[in-house]
């Protein structure tokens, strides 16, 4: 990619590029795009040299955790199947339990696929299971056809509760056996402030939001509060500290927020769903080394608000 592009060029290819690839290419890992520009002469525009730059630290810092992220999509796709397994038992029990005695089980059933909605939130409420864990509602519908509902074996309970243990006991224990991600460091000072081409959010974690960003299908390279609202509300986040978050991630007051904005969005959520605070301002090291050129004071990038 030319490093004579504008900004807001360079983006929008990547934007377009991340979308393309992610219609294109079906595996389960989502597409990561690394912006750079391959040539052996001066970069021709200091705004995208700070992006490339800090793009060429993303990539190296990629490959060096790469064993260790390809365990952990491992655990994580082996958490998704187990947590889908558990969902699966709970349903079909509860179709099973709902079926007459004796008459009248065809029309049951056929009533049950009907209001499968319905029967899905009653299973969610009971056990208070997440609703991304279920199965989609309308392929589902489709195979239950099929079956006889009255062949469905009972809930066995202990297995539920070794799932649940697995999840809440052995999988963080697992975790805790894989080599944390190596940071970069700034300098030999652990107390050094973050270097123009250093951004506190990983590489595998911009990745993560870009794939969530991407499902809310922006328009012109930004989302907006609408259509990302339920996101940060499901996070458990209260909405005082909801509002402050989005005011320091849109950094350009526009009331949409980009990829870049989105990211922050999302980081701080989980550092308040951890911590129960978030900072009176955006703090540097979270401004992207792209947009760092144009930080006032503070480190906060003109327009950005701080709290008073």
């Amino acid at each position: 990619m030319s490093s004579t592009l504008f900004f807001f060029r360079v983006f929008c290819s990547y934007g377009a590029l991340m979308w393309s690839l992610g219609k294109v290419v079906k595996t389960p890992e989502v597409m990561r795009v690394y912006i750079g520009s391959f040539w052996n002469k001066p970069y021709q525009n200091d705004e995208n040299k700070a992006l490339f730059l800090a793009e060429q630290n993303d990539l190296l810092r990629d490959l060096r955790t790469l064993p260790r992220n390809s365990a952990v999509r491992k655990i994580n796709e082996l958490v998704k199947r187990c947590r889908s397994a558990k969902v699966h038992a709970l349903l079909l029990s509860h179709f099973k339990k709902k079926m007459p005695a004796i008459f009248y089980k065809q029309s049951a059933q056929e009533a049950i696929i009907k209001n499968l909605l319905n029967e899905f939130k009653e299973v969610k409420r009971q056990y208070r299971l997440p609703p991304g864990d279920f199965p989609d509602i309308k392929k589902f519908g489709e195979q239950l056809k099929d079956h006889d509902f009255d062949s469905f074996a009972k809930l066995n309970e202990s297995l539920i509760k070794k799932i649940d243990d697995m999840l809440s006991v052995d999988i963080p224990r697992l975790m805790q056996q894989i080599a944390p991600p190596q940071q970069l460091e700034v300098d030999n000072n652990p107390f050094a402030e973050p270097g123009p081409d250093d951004w506190q959010i990983l590489g595998y974690e911009k990745e993560q939001y870009d794939a969530t960003f991407l499902t809310l299908n922006p328009v012109n390279g930004k989302v907006t509060g609408a259509a990302c609202k339920q996101i940060f509300l499901d996070s458990g986040v209260s909405a005082g500290l909801l509002r402050r978050i989005w005011d320091l991630a849109d950094m350009d007051k526009d009331g949409r927020l980009d990829c870049f904005e989105f990211a922050i969005a999302m980081h701080l959520t989980n550092q308040a769903k951890e911590t129960g605070t978030v900072p009176d301002s955006l703090p540097e090291g979270l401004i992207p080394p792209s947009l760092r050129a144009e930080a006032g004071t503070g480190g906060q990038p003109a327009g950005a608000a701080t709290r008073k």
